[in-house]
């Protein structure tokens, strides 16, 4: 692997333009670069260290980078600051190539390893996504479907608000609903639970039950729509209050984790 990363082209990165063009993302702050380099070692291509920034963390994560080979390059701390993207670096960024969305979209790499399926549809809020993502990490699930419109699990703002979970989270993207709901459908589950502002079940009776279905969360102004030729129901939480709704990662949450509560998702301990 070869250091061919300059600080030109890290400012490249800044845009989805720039990420899109190159196929290269930033990974910034000592957990997430962790994550990154912990869980998906093969994607980074090179990591810059602020040489004035100290500490066993980020001496540990030095060392691992050199174990795995991946070039790093130390930089005094005012260049860091310079291609650093958040307001207080912590002396770790990461350049690295994730999957792009055409290497994961074959339906054939979607396994039935968890009870159910969360397919995010044009969820556009990169701190949504990636709070998703986290959540959904932490309640035990291994994979979720997005469709193209939702924010990249791969941006720097969403690893930031999903703290590395996208490292550990396989993610696959589709080209719509109708395509990632087949996809699903073809990997075993039957059903659609599409959530909704008000209509449909409660999500605390027990008549919802994600087991062998999907999970779909829409974007967050304009919702969703059905998947075509799908079983599908709708799903709501109930608000006492007077808010007309929750911010779609509130939302999600209280979904995943009354799976947890169910035991459908099995909590340790």
């Amino acid at each position: 692997m070869t250091n061919t990363v300059s600080h030109k082209q890290l400012n490249k990165l800044r845009s989805a333009h720039g990420r899109r063009k190159t196929g290269l993302s930033v990974c910034e702050g000592m957990r997430c670069c962790r994550e990154l380099i912990t869980r998906q070692p093969t994607w980074a291509r090179q990591v810059f260290f602020d040489e004035e920034a100290t500490g066993d963390p980020l001496q540990d994560l030095r060392a691992h980078c050199h174990e795995q080979e991946i070039p790093v390059e130390s930089i005094p701390s005012r260049d860091f600051k310079g291609i650093a993207q958040t307001e207080t670096p912590q002396g770790v960024l990461i350049v690295f190539a994730p999957p792009r969305p055409g290497d994961v979209e074959a339906s054939a790499s979607i396994k039935p390893r968890d009870p159910f399926l969360l397919i995010l549809d044009q969820v556009q809020d990169p701190g949504n996504v990636g709070t998703i993502l986290r959540t959904a990490w932490g309640a035990g699930l291994h994979q979720i479907c997005l469709t193209r419109g939702t924010a990249s699990p791969f941006a720097p703002k969403t690893i930031r608000a999903g703290m590395g979970a996208q490292f550990a989270v396989t993610t696959h993207v589709f080209e719509g609903l109708d395509a990632a709901y087949a996809a699903v459908k073809e990997s075993g589950y039957t059903h659609a639970w599409v959530a909704a502002a008000s209509e449909g079940c409660s999500c605390f009776n027990t008549a919802f039950d994600l087991r062998d279905s999907a999970l779909i969360i829409g974007n967050e102004g304009a919702g969703t729509r059905p998947p075509a030729h799908a079983e599908t129901s709708a799903v709501h939480i109930p608000m006492p209050g007077s808010a007309d709704s929750l911010n779609v990662a509130q939302a999600t949450t209280i979904l995943l984790f009354d799976a947890v509560r169910r035991g459908i998702l099995p909590a340790e301990g």
